[in-house]
């Protein structure tokens, strides 16, 4: 192999996570929002593993050298695609991987040979020595270094998921490239130096600072159904323990339903009815098996059970969409996170509240906690609004030897029947 053909191969880092039925997490597509928001009545404490503890992000994480946005990152993903549309003129592929057993550590068989060369020829490097046939740690790695980069669980095993994600050909890869460096192109204006970027289909936020990532949260972004806009805007306010004023999509789809089947349906979870002047209507006083109830505001009093649960962060939008924290902690360990009304649900979200503040001088740390702990109702306004950016990137590099690929979960990409 020439040198030359050497650097394309690992200039390019292929693959991508595709349809959004790959990893459907079970039970959250058949249940509804209320059902996702007040299942679990033991949620919502501060101290619940998944919102205050470390990041769960495997050792495998190799896009923490720099923001997502950034000159670097257009200049490594442009070089990736030329990269990729050279391998594919001098008709250099990488191998179709058959759907036969699934492969893990051990495993001799003829088919490992072609994952070998699947890997090295998406730049994952596997050492020549030892049998060809044979699973063994190097290609362990190699393999878990790929599910890395296309944000899958790292478990190193092949089955049939993973190889359908190798077995996407190069020239849907390329398709996908170049509408990603577009998207990146329309955002290469400045960011502010201080800024919160939220990309959809990796279901993550950053919080840079300086050019630098200070932070980074897991978060679950909006349904196929109701997904979450794509904007920029300032966030200027967080409201501790707010009220929660439910949708007028999940009154009409989930809570004139369940009020049919269960009278105390509201009560249960603390959502009082009001009327247009805010006095509050009682329940009985509706008729619900009509739509009668789409005549009111509904409400659920701050507390345990709120479906915003300690805080939310405001920013102007017109989509009536906005950042919160949310009862049901452990939903943030769930590999795919699309499945809110086009808000967005952030991990820890504690920690990017005091980072938010910082520049505030009256809201210290011991503050902060304060009030988050009493129950009670208090907007801190940002004594310097931050730029927020809510962007859809499916795909990036952030080296020469580290392409990611994101599932096209808004089927944004134009590709695999989107």
């Amino acid at each position: 192999m020439s040198q030359e053909s050497l650097m394309s191969r690992r200039s390019f880092v292929a693959m991508s996570a595709v349809s959004s039925l790959l990893w459907a997490s079970p039970g959250i597509a058949q249940e509804t929002a209320l059902d996702v928001l007040f299942s679990d009545e033991e949620t919502g404490s501060w101290g619940n593993v998944f919102d205050t503890g470390p990041s769960t992000a495997a050792s495998f994480s190799f896009h923490n050298l720099g923001p997502l946005i950034s000159p670097k990152t257009l200049k490594v993903t442009r070089r990736a695609a030329r990269a990729l549309k050279n391998l594919m003129s001098k008709g250099e592929a990488w191998p179709v991987i058959p759907h036969t057993e699934v492969m893990k550590i051990g495993l001799h068989s003829p088919v490992v040979t072609l994952l070998r060369r699947r890997l090295a020829a998406s730049g994952q490097f596997v050492s020549q020595y030892g049998d060809e046939k044979t699973f063994d740690s190097f290609v362990e790695v190699a393999v878990k270094r790929f599910q890395s980069l296309h944000g899958l669980p790292v478990n190193g095993i092949v089955d049939g998921d993973l190889r359908k994600i190798m077995n996407i050909s190069p020239d849907v890869r390329l398709s996908q490239l170049k509408k990603n460096i577009s998207r990146l192109v329309s955002m290469s204006g400045s960011l502010g130096s201080r800024y919160v970027m939220v990309n959809i289909p990796d279901a993550t936020a950053e919080v840079v600072d300086g050019g630098s990532i200070v932070a980074r949260h897991k978060v679950a972004v909006g349904s196929v159904k109701k997904p979450t806009p794509t904007l920029s805007s300032n966030i200027y306010a967080v409201n501790f323990n707010p009220y929660w004023y439910v949708p007028a999509s999940i009154v009409r789809e989930d809570i004139i339903p369940k009020m049919r089947s269960d009278s105390d349906y509201l009560s249960k979870n603390n959502i009082r009815i009001l009327g247009e002047t805010g006095k509050e209507v009682d329940p009985s006083e509706i008729d619900w098996t009509g739509k009668q109830g789409l005549r009111y505001f509904f409400r659920q009093d701050p507390g345990r059970r709120n479906a915003m649960a300690g805080a939310r962060i405001a920013f102007a939008n017109k989509h009536s969409v906005y950042m919160h924290d949310t009862p049901l902690k452990d939903l943030f360990g769930l590999n795919r996170r699309f499945f809110t009304a086009g808000c967005i649900r952030v991990q820890n979200i504690r920690s990017l509240i005091k980072w938010l503040l910082r520049d505030t001088p009256e809201w210290s740390s011991s503050r902060i906690d304060d009030v988050l702990g009493s129950g009670k109702l208090v907007t801190a306004r940002l004594a310097k609004p931050v730029p927020l950016h809510i962007c859809y990137i499916t795909a990036w590099a952030s080296s020469e030897a580290a392409l990611h690929f994101r599932e096209d979960v808004y089927f944004q990409d134009g590709i695999l029947g989107g």
